[in-house]
């Protein structure tokens, strides 16, 4: 005996199913999907800070001092330029103190190559305006420059000098000066009065007074000595 399906029933088993009567509805086609390109990340740059620039007096001035921009590091070519600034500032602090005169003759007492190896330098490239300064003392370097020896006698006498390289002994009236060849370390320069009653010497090294010495009396004698050792 066939029992009728109560059509609600058949209803839901055909819901469940999928199945429907009639032509069946066509299934849509699986849309494409798109590809996508995949996007390269970027990688952030880090800025790296720059290095320090100088000027061409600067850079001139550290040649001077054996140092190299495109080598040496930063923290000993600040150095380099902070030892140029200090002889500046020392120089223009002895102008404002003690006047030109007496700067310069600090200049001429420190001699040639001292002047020439850092002041010279320091001036002409980083602080021109006390260029004219520093050429004048090596100007008067140039005359009274070097070992300079001095006597004196208010008649006759006998004046005696020796150095690491000899000695020589000559008789004068009145006065007498040498200028030694060379920078000898020590020196020995003495005066006898013979037909005189006051004798002197001196020995200066570029304008500074290294010694200087007076007698008076009957064959007196001065005596002067340098020693830079």
């Amino acid at each position: 005996m066939n029992k009728t399906i109560p059509a609600a029933v058949a209803a839901a088993v055909l819901l469940l199913t999928g199945c429907t009567t009639g032509t069946p509805a066509s299934l849509p086609s699986p849309s494409a999907t798109p590809t996508t390109a995949a996007t390269p990340t970027e990688t952030p740059t880090l800025s790296t800070p720059s290095a320090p620039t100088y000027t061409e007096a600067e850079a001139a001035y550290l040649k001077t001092q054996g140092y190299d921009v495109d080598t040496d590091t930063e923290e000993d070519l600040a150095e380099g330029l902070d030892d140029g600034r200090y002889e500046c500032e020392s120089l223009a602090e002895e102008v404002d103190e003690y006047g030109e005169a007496d700067a310069i003759q600090a200049l001429v007492e420190d001699g040639s190559s001292s002047v020439k190896g850092s002041e010279l330098p320091a001036a002409k490239y980083l602080c021109p305006e006390l260029l004219p300064l520093v050429t004048k003392a090596l100007d008067r370097i140039k005359k009274v420059g070097g070992v300079i020896l001095t006597a004196t006698a208010n008649g006759s006498g006998l004046v005696t000098y020796t150095t690491e390289d000899g000695g020589q002994q000559h008789r004068f009236s009145g006065k007498w000066t040498k200028r030694l060849k060379g920078s000898p370390d020590i020196v020995v320069l003495s005066v006898t009065a013979s037909g005189a009653s006051k004798v002197t010497c001196k020995i200066t090294n570029d304008g500074y007074t290294e010694a200087s010495e007076k007698a008076t009396g009957r064959y007196s004698s001065a005596s002067c000595t340098m020693n830079d050792n």
